[in-house]
């Protein structure tokens, strides 16, 4: 079976969940059930809780990885920290990443910050869809693409072009 026809096969509804970074109130949620899951599995596991701190700290960084990601920082913390996790029980890279600068520094100011790869993709659909006449079918069928991906992409945040004088 070709990946095409699996797509389709797949694709009898298509539920849209945007990225980890974009539901920050998603994340205290997330990181409680991934500990207690993780407690489940392993009772005799030290970690019992997250404190309020690094609460704070997994919501503030941007999460590249998506669920992943903080699935593998929650599991790593709970197997060092002896009771409570702490900042100190994160990766290292989730802990500096305060002190970071912005991976969007010197891109067109937006409402929602939005990741570099995702950017180039937003800007290669409005092109696409520029170079159709506007018609989000015809631009779909050249990128090889379901118009609803199209959609979905053009559907974040306002246009690329617009947003910075060229269009």
């Amino acid at each position: 079976m070709c990946i095409r026809d699996r797509y389709w096969r797949l694709n009898v509804m298509t539920i849209d969940v945007p990225p980890l970074r974009n539901r920050s109130g998603d994340i205290r949620l997330l990181a409680t059930d991934i500990l207690e899951r993780l407690r489940i599995r392993d009772p005799d596991l030290p970690a019992r809780v997250i404190e309020e701190s690094t609460l704070r700290l997994l919501d503030a960084y941007r999460w590249p990885g998506n669920v992943r990601e903080l699935e593998n920082a929650i599991h790593r913390a709970a197997v060092v920290a002896g009771g409570a996790i702490g900042p100190e029980h994160l990766p290292a890279d989730l802990r500096s990443a305060q002190a970071a600068p912005s991976d969007t520094a010197g891109l067109p100011a937006f409402s929602h910050r939005v990741a570099p790869l995702e950017l180039l993709e937003r800007i290669y659909v409005e092109w696409v869809v520029d170079r159709a006449g506007g018609d989000i079918e015809r631009a779909a069928e050249s990128l090889d693409i379901p118009p609803a991906a199209v959609r979905a992409v053009l559907s974040r945040g306002p246009s690329i072009t617009d947003s910075s004088g060229r269009g």
